[in-house]
């Protein structure tokens, strides 16, 4: 059975309960009072029993070897659920890049019949000033496409 002094206790509960509220909680080992238990040393001073520790504190257990794998797998775990939640963006970012492409291809197919429109505007403009009278002529110069 481990015992712990009232400032071991305080220290291996780490900010959980302050050292004078832990010796107002626990026990005087004649059970006067009532709360934590605790047993009187060969020293005099009172000592709790870790299973008290355990019952009313949250404590927390020294590092082992099986914690600290624990605690690596966890964290590669959630290393991989970010990449997991990323990837499954993917196909989203696909489809709005796929989109936007289109959206692009058509704009550029839209310019270039534009482009061929103005282009047979101008040859019709010229055909027409090629074989127009002279007074036809100075108003199509007046007014090209």
């Amino acid at each position: 059975m481990e015992l712990y002094t009232l400032r071991e206790a305080a220290d291996l509960l780490d900010g959980q309960i302050t050292l004078d509220a832990l010796r107002k909680r626990v026990q005087n080992p004649d059970g006067k009072s009532s709360g934590i238990r605790s047993v009187k040393g060969s020293d005099g001073r009172r000592r709790i029993p870790r299973q008290e520790l355990e019952r009313h504190f949250r404590l927390t257990a020294p590092e082992s070897e099986a914690s600290r794998v624990i605690q690596q797998l966890s964290a590669e775990l959630a290393s991989k659920d970010r990449e997991l939640a990323e990837l499954r963006q993917i196909p989203a970012r696909a489809e709005m890049e796929r989109e936007r492409l289109l959206l692009a291809e058509r704009a550029a197919q839209a310019r270039a019949l534009e482009a061929e429109e103005r282009a047979r505007a101008w040859e019709a403009w010229k055909d027409e000033l090629a074989t127009a009278p002279w007074y036809r002529r100075r108003k199509l110069l007046r007014s090209p496409p």
